[in-house]
């Protein structure tokens, strides 16, 4: 069994949805289209160029690195967090951390939204029975970037945040006596009931054992008042459209006059022999024989690329030097670079608050899963914290912070935190947050408090020392001579 391709799945069965889900899936496949360079709607003949300037790739492949171009940081509440965080930082890890960050920042970019499953995977068995994980016999959590046009929410009439029930549905291709068939898989979730269809029939039912859908939608740029978010691509079709369309006119201009078309009047062209130090004679008096030339000027049609290769970068907020324009290198300060990427920064920023959000849902239900089927080590930690009210509360206060994409400078970052500190504005536990320490914090300061004090001790060791030292040599000039 496996998956048919999206735009397959699509046509197939784009039908069993009213006009709004195949408007929205019709966009998603758009979108795609044009991520993946297919952005002519008609091919042109054998032999003629269609140029595709692809800018809807470089955007989109930008804007995921300054979200998720590096380790995005998982940081639980400090009361709870020796606890919490090496379990969670266990199952994104096994579920590829960063590759996980980067199809949830593509699939988000691209279509305007992403939709995330969390679940119990059991563990997979050969046809023998043996394990094929052998390191986690009882099964684990699985984290998941389901395709936007797979994926059906339905929202409470009155809460546009609120998913009432999620179906996700896909064509699939199954051999049924040998042969390839196309079959419709679904998966029906509700706070209270999972259920699985193939073509429509239902072939299992099980009770939701986290009593709420375990599927997190995250809006890529949110639009007030909708329950879909909006793609980095949207205002972009149209002019990339019209950009591989004038660049391909203007290759047809200068490919048709690169070969000119030599034009004879008065005199007959088999009488002329063609090629290269020939020289033609006996031509009539009155004939005329010239090449075809270019008297237009191109200059009018390159301007107007340039405009529309302006008003691209302008409007998805990602400046040219972003992607590769050369420029002047100079010693460019952290602010000056914040100024000059403002744009993409600031689309950079709204990012942050939306998949934060929902990274912090799926570390919600990963804390579910584990306490009802995890292993009985880790129930034993969560159990005591979660069932407590107050506690609960902790655990789910998880802060995720995104990487700085810019560049900065290491010595000016200790300066500014040092000054924070000698200044009663920060403390040691938020100083390495802001470094980007990753691992225990608690741990790390008691190691650097235990340096401390060998290094005090040692300085009063040597303070002693120099005592006895004046000591004895006070002694030694008291002594009177002989």
């Amino acid at each position: 069994m496996s998956r048919r391709p999206l735009s397959t799945g699509l046509l197939e069965f784009s039908a069993l949805h009213d006009v709004s889900e195949q408007r929205r899936l019709n966009q998603y496949a758009t979108f795609w289209d044009f991520y993946k360079g297919h952005q002519w709607p008609i091919p042109r003949e054998e032999g003629e160029n269609q140029i595709t300037l692809n800018y809807c790739k470089a955007i989109v492949d930008k804007s995921v690195a300054f979200l998720f171009g590096q380790r995005v940081r998982i940081i639980p509440h400090k009361e709870v967090s020796d606890v919490i965080k090496p379990i969670l930082d266990e199952v994104f890890d096994y579920n590829n951390r960063e590759l996980l960050g980067l199809e949830m920042g593509q699939m988000g970019a691209i279509t305007g939204d992403c939709f995330v499953k969390v679940a119990w995977e059991d563990p997979k068995k050969d046809e023998e029975g043996n394990l094929i994980d052998e390191e986690y016999p009882e099964g684990k959590v699985r984290i998941s970037v389901i395709p936007s046009s797979y994926v059906f929410p339905k929202y409470d009439s009155h809460d546009k945040d609120n998913m009432i029930s999620c179906t996700i549905e896909y064509a699939i291709v199954d051999l049924v006596g040998g042969k390839p068939v196309g079959r419709v898989y679904k998966e029906e979730v509700t706070p209270t009931k999972i259920r699985y269809y193939l073509d429509g029939t239902l072939i299992e039912e099980k009770d939701n054992p986290l009593r709420q859908i375990n599927i997190v939608h995250i809006k890529n740029l949110p639009l007030a008042g909708e329950c879909y978010g909006q793609s980095d691509l949207a205002s972009l079709v149209s002019l990339q459209r019209e950009l591989n369309e004038k660049n391909t006119d203007v290759s047809d201009i200068i490919n048709y006059h690169s070969a000119p078309i030599t034009i004879i009047q008065g005199a007959k062209a088999k009488d002329l022999e063609r090629g290269a130090r020939k020289v033609w004679g006996g031509i009539p008096k009155d004939a005329k024989i010239y090449n075809l030339e270019l008297h237009s000027d191109l200059n009018a049609s390159n301007h107007f690329i340039d405009r529309i290769k302006t008003a691209i970068h302008e409007l998805s907020n990602t400046p040219e030097d972003t992607l590769g324009k050369s420029a002047a290198i100079s010693n460019t300060t952290g602010v000056a670079l914040q100024i000059k990427y403002s744009p993409l920064m600031e689309k950079t920023w709204i990012k942050r608050q939306t998949y934060g959000k929902g990274i912090r849902e799926i570390c919600k239900l990963i804390l579910k899963l584990l306490r009802i089927a995890g292993s009985e080590e880790v129930k034993a930690k969560l159990e005591p914290l979660m069932s407590d009210k107050e506690m609960l509360k902790k655990v789910f206060k998880v802060t995720v912070k995104f990487p700085d994409p810019l560049p900065k400078d290491e010595l000016v970052q200790l300066q500014k935190i040092a000054q924070k500190m000698n200044l009663g504005l920060e403390e040691p536990y938020g100083a390495l947050q802001e470094l980007g320490y990753e691992g225990d914090i608690e741990e790390k300061l008691e190691r650097i408090r235990e340096y401390q004090r060998e290094q005090q001790n040692l300085m009063f060791d040597l303070a002693g020392q120099d005592i006895d030292l004046a000591g004895i040599a006070t002694q030694y000039d008291s002594t009177p001579e002989e």
